[in-house]
Parts: structure tokens; C-alpha cells; sequence
């Protein structure tokens, strides 16, 4: 905390501050302020558990209060919970306003000055140059004897070179304090505080001294270096009582507690046979009897109490779930079921119109089997809105239905929560919908993959989409002939489960560049999953009609399948948009917590869901196959797959296959860490690797041969290049990524062997690729990393990359525009690219369609190269063996180039040979069986599969002459 900090910063909107000045005592750690009245505009506040503090200044401590214009508003400011002894007030609430309670007088004042006037104030000193100010706080406020040994070393030599022994300099806001000599140059200063034989924090503190950071807060009993001293204000609580056991509980306090601990199940006294404190304030309870887990208990410590719940591991053990859950609807009646096994009461409030906020009807649900809430409705609830009210030990909350099969349109900036909607499911199919059926794999590498965004994809005026459409299921629907020429096997949608951070009612063009008010932008991606089971409503002509947003979805997929397309949906299931999805149905059970109670963040997103556990595994299965069985859709990337479990992704894809044998899985299996390594899903743990364990499961990204090809690692500088900018001769990691990173491959000549990158058995189980929605696309990678290249160099380079991913085995993958050479500006940045454009807008995201024809000949360079691999079974072998007896590296000895001969005999071509040179010269490699005879398909110009008319690559006898920059396909 710097000096400047005991500044108040300006009064917020809607708030008054009441500041608070004692004389030199300074004992403020004790004093509460409770309010109340029609002007108060806060949470409802309990006696002895007021407002908490919001600043510290240089004469006291402040409190910020909400309120209500002119509306009367009432406070006491007292030290103890059970009497008043010390200022009341009531007020006329005032936006803005500032007073002074002055404790020695009990006078409040309108200016600091007549405060200071009243009483005998002293303003806190600073601490003096070239001194670290080390604040300690007693509760007790008892710092009689209290002393502080410190000293700084040379670190070379280890010598003493400041040292000393101080009492406390005096007493301010936050307790005592001494001021200790120190120098940066020294290093880290090392204190000791005691009192006679009695050493605080168990012995020797350090502190990282550095010149700004000269003041340090500290808690008896806590040895955190807080850099504020606000920290210290903090109140006590019981963080989580948890039963674990069948006679033991764990309590989680924020900091030690000395009360006697009790434990009541209602009036009566549940004896404790033993508490264990060693890792307090953590206490580990063993009751002298069983605990009954249908009822919560009451833990009390002092003023302090709590409700238990369940641990995890107990939910798991006694109520796991293996029925349907969510709505069951007929026009007759419906079933509403919610799996909330520690709740002491579930109601139902129905709404017919989705703008309501009193229900028309609430229902009690009655529990029933492993914790399953259940009510039946014998009316026609077709298009009713509903939530549930889910009491947990006491605390009731609102909560979406997360098996909801539908929602109310949704805007965050009005709602955090949303509504479930009951709807006819059969009325929501399109014409010949019974007739839509899964796209069959003619072999499970024959699949080219379009990573696209509903939203992107039409946006622009550009795609000449009528306005309304623009960015919508039925938007798309008008660009897929252009898929069908391109050739992709299937397209991968970018999340349409619905999301949480968008008002689905604005579907204007989002030019942030327009925007002057930061963060309203009415963007997203979709990785913040709102609900598991209801589709994206942003993306339908009419969110606020839950059967639309289902028939829409519907009608692209089945359009996409008459095209002969499959549909792969980009699901989310390793966090959520908040915490409040799960946490009030069964707390502390849907997500990772570390031991001290925090939750995990592999993610980055602020939680990481448990797959591990039982119903969250169910939760998983039950929405893939949900959406494979209702939606037809043939198959799933995994968003963050090395969050999961093995069991759990095993389980699941022979879940979704024993529905549609060709859905197609795959994820990002990077090693994520809130899992142990054995248990995780993930490419590559070390010599852990999932695709050696888990017969046909989820395919995984291969990020090695992406970095390989256009840069040092992910999340490099832009400037960074790879190999096809001819910067870094990257061959061994190629090579290892175009055998699919096959683990059992032998060669003469260099291939990675780490097995980070030969992490397969099976070449189905990987996914090349050189760009996708994350990082810059592959077009202002190139442009951004080659300032001296020409424009016809760098489109060679992009072909260079998309050549080597689709003459490469395993399965393909193209980030959608990357044939027409996608680029991302900044929109805050002139001149500038975006690399992490996910609430960048649409001026940022959208595909340019005037692009197609600028780049058509990179597009139809695509196509050409898609046509290639899906016409002949060399470039997608099936099989370990099939790669190792069919693909044979030539040596060709020179930088920046790779040639193989690929030998298959279900392929009509006799030989095929593959040269990538990424040399800015053309480049002859010798291969003893070409002759003059032999065709050339493929070249840094064209790629197809007929004979090209005119090329630049040169066959010889016994050698092939490559252009600069390019692929060369030649085959007998």
C-alpha cells in the first residue's frame, strides 16, 4: 500500500461516507456499523455483523453507504454485538455527502476540520525515507511487552549489515507498528516478533524490501504480508463446515479461532470427542456419534456460525443419480426433476409470460430417491417459464434448471440468472426432420475440419446475407454452398450452447472502434457456459421465444447434413460463466477446490467444474448425448479436454457412439494441473500420454506441429516466425507431426522423439492444424513476422502451411477464413493485429467476403488440396502400420526442406512423393524411382488432382527441383 492510498478515492455513485476518528487508542479492529432504514440500499445486515470497513485514511477508517435519495437512514456504530456503546444517527440519505463521527465526543460533523476541532486527533505519520513501517494487529489489542528483533545481510558474504532490537513505535488504525532502518541494496530484511520466549509466526518473517513498498500489515496468527492494511478489517467466518465422514467435520475459518467450537442438531448438543487444530484454521471435528446426512447441522464459535454440508466424496458415495433429470413434458402433465441431495426444501415458481417477476403458481417438489427433487403437473405447461428456489442450510436461492432444455431470451446487463422453459420438443422439428440422418466417415481420417462461429461467418454486409440474418442460424444456412465447394468434411461451431455475457436482443454490428463507453461491447465467442442444454438464443431470429432458437439450430444442422456436411459443436464443460450455475443447487460439490478452499483455475476462467465426480461425469454424458440424440449432431471438440478425467471422456464417447458410431471427438488435451497426471485426459504428461490408454478416444490438437511451422511457441511475439517463414528449420517436429505423431515410427533420418510429440498409436487420434480461433490467424502471423517479404512471398508462406497440414496424416483442421486469408485488426490499435479477439466485436471478427475473390486464388488452392487428400488414401493411412510401411522420409539434406514417399496400395496413384521447401530459392532433392514421366499435381501456384498444364517445378531423372516457398506433389 503506498502513502497515496490513505488518500480516499472519490465517493462512489449512489453512496454517502461516513468516516470514523478515534483519538491516539486507535482501536477500531472491534467497532461495527450496522444501518437501516428506507435510505439504506445494501445488503441486509445482521447485529454484530455490519458493514464492512471500505477505506482507511490518515486519521481513522471510512464506511461507503448505499442509499436512496432523500429516503431517512439510520446507524449505530458500536464495538459489541449484544449492547450499543458508542454514536446513533439517523440522516436523510444525501448522494455524496461526507461526515465525521468523532468517538470521544460522540459527535458527528459535516468537515473534517470540525472534527479534528472536537477531538484529540492525531493524523498517522508516514514512515521516514529508507524505513519499511511493519503494522501488527492483535485482536485483543493488548501490545504490552511486544518487541522486534530484525537484521539485513550482505547476500554475498551473508554478514549482518543492519540489526536491532525496537519496541513499538505507537499505535494507528490497524494496531501497532514499528519503523525498521532498512536499505534495498541489502536485500531482504528478516524480523522476528516475541514477547520474552514467545515468537510470533513460528520464528524468522522475511520481507522482499523494495524502494515505494515500504509498509507491510500483519495479523496475530496469520503470517500473510498483507500490502493493505484494509486486509486486517476483514471479519472472521466460518468458510465451510463439511462433513466428511460419518462422525467428523471439517471447519474452514478464515483465520484461527480461540472460542470453544459446538456442534447442535436443533436444540440438542451433539458431543465432541476430539478436535484436531493442528492445521488451524482448519479444525478437524470427531463427534462421539453418526451424523445423519438427509439434515444439515449448526456449528457454532463464539458469534460465528454456520450449516454443514456434504463433502463430495459422501454425495458420491450415498446419492448418486442415474435416471433422467430436468423437464418431462406431455400436454397432459409434466415432471420436474432437480438432483439436489443437501437441500432441506426445492419450490417450483411457473411463469407464463418470461418478463415476470412474481410466478403465477409456486409448487413444493417432495424428495425422493439420492436427492432427487420431484413434482408432477398434470396440466399443458407448454411454453411456461420456471425456476426453482433451492434452500440449502438455511440459505434460499433462485436457480436455472441446468437441465433445461430451453430458455427465456436473456440480457446480463438486466438478469444474472435466467429462466428455463418448458417446451413441446416435437414442435420444434423442421420438415423432414425424422429423415435427417449422421454423416457416415468412409474412414476416420477422412475428415477436414471448418472451425466457424455462427456469428462471424455472416455478420458482414459483406456475405450479402439479408440484415436480419446476418449472424444467425438461418444467416449460415445461406453460406453453405460456398462449404460444399470448398470441400470440407465437416464444420465445427464455435459454442452455441448458451452462454452467459450477452444480451441476445442486440444484434446490431459491433464496431468497437464506435464504442466510447469501455466493455459494452455486445460480443462473445461463447466460452462462458450459461446452460448445457439450451442453445444459443443470440444466434436466432427471436430470443425471446424458446422454440425458435431449438427449430433454427435444427434447420442449419439438417441443412449442413443435405449438403453432405457433418455438424461438430465446440462444447464448454471445464468451468462455467459463474460459480452460481451449480454452487446453490449442491454447494461446494460441481467444482475443484484446492485444500485451503479456494477454487482451482486450470481454466483461467475462475473455477474448474469436477468431472471426476459422479454427477458432473452424468451431467456431461447426459448433455452429449443429449445433443447427439436430439439434435443429430455428429460430434464434439472438448474445450479444455485436459481438465477432465479419463474415465470420464472414456465413458462418454462410448456414450454418444453407442448412439451415432461416426461422431466424430476431439479437444485441446493440454496438461492443465488441477488434476493429478494419472487421472487427467490429456496429449502428453510427461510419458503419460491418454491416446496409449483410452482406446478410440477424443482426438487431440497437435500443438506441435503448429508452433513448428509459423513460430517459436504459443503465445510468442508476433515477430516470432517458424519454418515456413524460414526462420527456424523446425524438420525433426514436422516430420514428427506429418506421421501423426505415431509413438512407434522408425526412420533413417531425424524425427522428434520426445514423447510430448509422439504421443499416438492411432492416426485418427490427432488433429494438425496451423491456426484456429485462439492466437493471430495465420495470415497476420505471416504478415506480422516477414516486414521484408512481398506479398506473393507471404501468400506462398500461407499456402506452405495449409500444403504441409493437408498432405500430413491424421485428421485436418482449417480455422474458417484461413483460405482467404482471415485477418484480425486491432480495433484499438490502428495498424495493429488482434491475436485474442474474443469480445473484440464484429469489425475485429467477422469474415470479409470480399476476401473470396481478392485471395480466389488461395481459396481455390484449398479446395484443390482438400479435393487431394479426400481423393486419395495415401494422405490419410488408417492405421501405425500403414504409416510407418507407406510414408518413408527421403534424405534429402537440405535446410528448410522435407520430402517423403507415400506407398499405398488402395491408392489408383502407384508413388506419391511430397516436397516442402521453404527456402527462398528453389531446391532439388534426388529421388532415384522419379522419372521425366511423372506427374505434378500440386505446386506453390496450384493443387488439385490432375495433371497441372504449366509448373515451375522441374522432374528429372532421379530428382525433383522445388519452387521457392512452396509444396511440390509429384506422383508415377
Amino acid at each position: 500500500m503506498n502513502r497515496d492510498e490513505y488518500h480516499p478515492p472519490q465517493i462512489p455513485e449512489g453512496y454517502m461516507r461516513l468516516h470514523y476518528i478515534q483519538d491516539s487508542s486507535y482501536n477500531y479492529l472491534e467497532w461495527d456499523l450496522y444501518i437501516w432504514g428506507p435510505g439504506y440500499n445494501g445488503k441486509k445486515l445482521k447485529w454484530g455483523f455490519g458493514l464492512e470497513v471500505s477505506g482507511i485514511d490518515e486519521y481513522g477508517v471510512y464506511w461507503d453507504i448505499p442509499g436512496v435519495e432523500g429516503q431517512e437512514i439510520n446507524f449505530i456504530v458500536h464495538n459489541d454485538y449484544t449492547r450499543v456503546s458508542n454514536i446513533a444517527a439517523d440522516y436523510k440519505f444525501e448522494e455524496g455527502k461526507e461526515l465525521w463521527a468523532v468517538k470521544e465526543t460522540n459527535q458527528i460533523h459535516n468537515s473534517l476540520e470540525k472534527a479534528l476541532e472536537d477531538g484529540n486527533i492525531t493524523k498517522i505519520p508516514a514512515p521516514s525515507e529508507n524505513y519499511v513501517r511493519l503494522h501488527y494487529c492483535r485482536c485483543d489489542a493488548n501490545y504490552d511487552g511486544w518487541q522486534l528483533r530484525f537484521w539485513q545481510e550482505d547476500e554475498e558474504t551473508g554478514e549482518e549489515m543492519i540489526s536491532g532490537e525496537i519496541k513499538t513505535n505507537d499505535v494507528d488504525t490497524c494496531g501497532a507498528y514499528w519503523d525498521i532502518p532498512c536499505k534495498e541494496e541489502y536485500g531482504k530484511l528478516k524480523f522476528v516478533i516475541f514477547k520474552g520466549e514467545e515468537e510470533e509466526f513460528n520464528g524468522v518473517q522475511e520481507y522482499p524490501y523494495s524502494e515505494g513498498i515500504n509498509e507491510i500489515w500483519m495479523k496475530a496468527g496469520d503470517s500473510t504480508q498483507y500490502k493493505n492494511g484494509l486486509k486486517l478489517f476483514e471479519r472472521n467466518e466460518i468458510e465451510e463446515a463439511m462433513i466428511f465422514a460419518e462422525n467428523k467435520i471439517v471447519l474452514r475459518f478464515k483465520y484461527a479461532v480461540e472460542d470453544r467450537i459446538w456442534v447442535k442438531y436443533g436444540s440438542k448438543v451433539i458431543p465432541i470427542q476430539k478436535i484436531d487444530d493442528s492445521k488451524a484454521p482448519e479444525y478437524y471435528l470427531t463427534l462421539d456419534q453418526n451424523l445423519d446426512y438427509d439434515h444439515p447441522y449448526t456449528v457454532k464459535a463464539g458469534r460465528l456460525t454456520a450449516k454443514t454440508i456434504l463433502s463430495p466424496e459422501i454425495i458420491d458415495e450415498n446419492y448418486t443419480y442415474h435416471g433422467s433429470l430436468g423437464v418431462d413434458y406431455s400436454p397432459q402433465k409434466s415432471s420436474f426433476k432437480l438432483w439436489a441431495p443437501s437441500a432441506q426444501r426445492v419450490e417450483l415458481e411457473l411463469f407464463a409470460e418470461q418478463n415476470q417477476v412474481e410466478p403465477n403458481a409456486v409448487y413444493p417438489l417432495r424428495k425422493d430417491e439420492n436427492g432427487v427433487w420431484y413434482i408432477e403437473i398434470e396440466e399443458d405447461l407448454a411454453d411456461f417459464y420456471y425456476h426453482y428456489i433451492v434452500n440449502n442450510s438455511g440459505t434460499k436461492q433462485k436457480t436455472l434448471d441446468p437441465y433445461a432444455k430451453s430458455m427465456s431470451g436473456f440480457d446480463i446487463e438486466e438478469d444474472d440468472l435466467g429462466k428455463g422453459a418448458v417446451v413441446d420438443l416435437d414442435s420444434t422439428n423442421p420438415k423432414k426432420w425424422q429423415e435427417d440422418d449422421y454423416i457416415e466417415l468412409e474412414d476416420d481420417c477422412n475428415i477436414v475440419i471448418y472451425e466457424m462461429s455462427v456469428r462471424d461467418f455472416t455478420i458482414s454486409p459483406s456475405s450479402e446475407v439479408a440484415k436480419e440474418k446476418r449472424g444467425t442460424y438461418l444467416g449460415f444456412i445461406e453460406k453453405i454452398p460456398y462449404l460444399k465447394e470448398l470441400g470440407i468434411t465437416h464444420v465445427q461451431l464455435m459454442p452455441v450452447l448458451n452462454f452467459y455475457f450477452i444480451n441476445e436482443y442486440q444484434k446490431e454490428f459491433e464496431d468497437i472502434r464506435k464504442i466510447k463507453e469501455e466493455g459494452k461491447v455486445n460480443y462473445n465467442w461463447g466460452y462462458d457456459p450459461h446452460n448445457y442444454f439450451t442453445p444459443e438464443g443470440w444466434y436466432s431470429s427471436d430470443p425471446g421465444d424458446p422454440k425458435v432458437r431449438i427449430k433454427e439450430l435444427k434447420q442449419l444442422i439438417q441443412a449442413l447434413h443435405d449438403a453432405g456436411i457433418g455438424v461438430i459443436l465446440d462444447v464448454v464443460y471445464n468451468h462455467t460463466a459463474v460459480t452460481e450455475i451449480f454452487e446453490p443447487i449442491v454447494p461446494a460439490y460441481y467444482y475443484r477446490r484446492h485444500a485451503d478452499n479456494s477454487l482451482t483455475n486450470g481454466s483461467g476462467c475462475g473455477n474448474d467444474t469436477a468431472s471426476e465426480r459422479e454427477m458432473m461425469r452424468k451431467l456431461i454424458i447426459d448433455s452429449t448425448t443429449y445433443w447427439t440424440d436430439e439434435y443429430h449432431v455428429d460430434g464434439f471438440r472438448f474445450d479444455l479436454m485436459g481438465l477432465h478425467d479419463e474415465e470420464t471422456i472414456k465413458k462418454m464417447a462410448d456414450q454418444v457412439r453407442d448412439i451415432n458410431p461416426n461422431t466424430v471427438l476431439l479437444g485441446e488435451g493440454w496438461n492443465l494441473g488441477t488434476l493429478p497426471a494419472e487421472e487427467k485426459y490429456v496429449k502428453a504428461a510427461g510419458e503419460k500420454r491418454s491416446l496409449l490408454r483410452v482406446e478410440s478416444g477424443p482426438a487431440v490438437f497437435n500443438d506441435g506441429i503448429r508452433d513448428a511451422l509459423k513460430q517459436n511457441h504459443f503465445g510468442g511475439n508476433l515477430e516470432d516466425g517458424g519454418f515456413i517463414q524460414g526462420f527456424v528449420n523446425s524438420k525433426s517436429l514436422i516430420r514428427a507431426g506429418i506421421i501423426a505423431g505415431m509413438v512407434n515410427y522408425d526412420s533413417n533420418v531425424d524425427i522428434e522423439l520426445d514423447p510430448y510429440h509422439r504421443f499416438a498409436d492411432e492416426p485418427e487420434e490427432v488433429i494438425n492444424y496451423v491456426t484456429c480461433h485462439d492466437g493471430y490467424t495465420l495470415w497476420d502471423k505471416v504478415v506480422g513476422s516477414t516486414p521484408n517479404a512481398d506479398k506473393e512471398q507471404r501468400i506462398k508462406m500461407a499456402k506452405l502451411g495449409a500444403s504441409i497440414i493437408l498432405t500430413s496424416q491424421g485428421r485436418a483442421f482449417i480455422h474458417g477464413g484461413e483460405e482467404m486469408l482471415r485477418t484480425k485488426p486491432n480495433p484499438n490499435k490502428y495498424k495493429e493485429l488482434d491475436h485474442n479477439s474474443y469480445s473484440s466485436g464484429d469489425y475485429t471478427n467477422q469474415i470479409d467476403w470480399q476476401r473470396k475473390e481478392k485471395y480466389s486464388e488461395v481459396v481455390e488452392y484449398y479446395k484443390g488440396l482438400i479435393e487431394l487428400r479426400k481423393t486419395h488414401p495415401a494422405l490419410r493411412l488408417e492405421t501405425m502400420e500403414e504409416i510407418q510401411y507407406g510414408l518413408n522420409f527421403i534424405a534429402e539434406g537440405i535446410d528448410f526442406v522435407i520430402a517423403f514417399k507415400l506407398d499405398c496400395p488402395k491408392d489408383d496413384w502407384e508413388e506419391i512423393i511430397v516436397v516442402h521447401n521453404a527456402n527462398r530459392k528453389e531446391k532439388t532433392i534426388k529421388v532415384e524411382s522419379v522419372t521425366e514421366d511423372w506427374e505434378v499435381v500440386v505446386d506453390g501456384s496450384k493443387a488439385g488432382t490432375d495433371k497441372l498444364a504449366s509448373s515451375d517445378t522441374i522432374i528429372a531423372s532421379g530428382e525433383i527441383t522445388a519452387p521457392p516457398i512452396s509444396t511440390v506433389v509429384v506422383h508415377k
